[in-house]
């Protein structure tokens, strides 16, 4: 039985450059790997070398037939510090697009995927707003130098994700006060307590848990009142996927702490 897409339908696949590329680039999840944080100790500069393998990366897209691809660039790469255009990286990615075009493959090009340079990171990244003409210099760099070869752009990969999990909360550290969360952040203890549905003054912070920075909001889309269990899930990891704290999950559902849910279960998440 052969498959049979309708007319003007593209089918391709998708990457981001920190997920394929390797090298040490000075971006946030090379810094991310050394601090220890990756839970299976993937190193995000081995990948799968990607940025010397493209050629043959492409070959095996074109001889799957696919008539588009969507591919991000590292911000690291091509700006490695404030100010600075790596001209290198820059023909780099011009000759992976315009060899994309060769193969008859369409690029669908991702600005930003997830990965900042150490140097953004350094000064406080998205969460301060004089930080974002930095962002703004970036992709309009790659418009003026990429516009030519790419007609179909992203410019922030699921930025509800990335505001969710990257600014909107952070996950407490051994030791961590509210005092000391609410001076990084110059918010005040006593707004994170409410933020965090905390009536004791006293309260503090439960190390591996998320502490909400700005008031709640709906964190995700539908309407869904219940998440249906997969296997080896907890109330933990649930908690995780809607932004919801592991407390809050474990309460809806008269759930002891740490218990495993079994698969196909039904809980409430709101």
């Amino acid at each position: 039985m052969r498959l049979q897409f309708p007319e003007g339908f593209l089918l391709g696949v998708s990457s981001a450059s920190a997920q394929i590329e390797g090298g040490e680039v000075g971006s946030s999840w090379n810094d991310w790997y050394h601090q220890g944080k990756i839970k299976d100790g993937s190193d995000p500069a081995v990948a799968n070398d990607h940025w010397n393998r493209w050629r043959e990366d492409c070959a095996l897209m074109a001889g799957l037939h696919l008539s588009i691809a969507r591919i991000g660039v590292e911000w690291a790469r091509i700006m490695p510090s404030r100010g600075e255009v790596d001209e290198t990286a820059i023909a780099h990615y011009r000759a992976e697009l315009a060899y994309m075009h060769q193969l008859g493959i369409r690029p669908l090009l991702t600005i930003h995927h997830f990965s900042n340079p150490m140097w953004f990171e350094r000064l406080g990244g998205f969460a301060k707003r004089e930080n974002l003409d930095d962002f703004l210099s970036f992709a309009q760099l790659c418009a003026d130098r990429f516009g030519d070869l790419v007609s179909d752009w992203i410019t922030i990969n699921e930025p509800n994700v990335y505001a969710t999990n990257g600014v909107h909360y952070v996950t407490a550290k051994e030791n961590d006060t509210f005092e000391n969360i609410g001076r990084k952040f110059r918010i005040s203890p006593r707004n994170l307590r409410k933020f965090n549905d905390l009536k004791d003054k006293k309260a503090q912070p439960v190390p591996g848990e998320a502490v909400y920075i700005e008031r709640k909001r709906k964190r995700w889309e539908g309407n869904s009142r219940h998440h249906i269990c997969r296997q080896g899930e907890t109330a933990y990891s649930v908690g995780q996927s809607y932004a919801i704290r592991t407390r809050s999950i474990e309460k809806l559902n008269k759930l002891g702490p740490g218990e495993e849910l079994e698969q196909g279960r039904q809980i409430r998440i709101k």
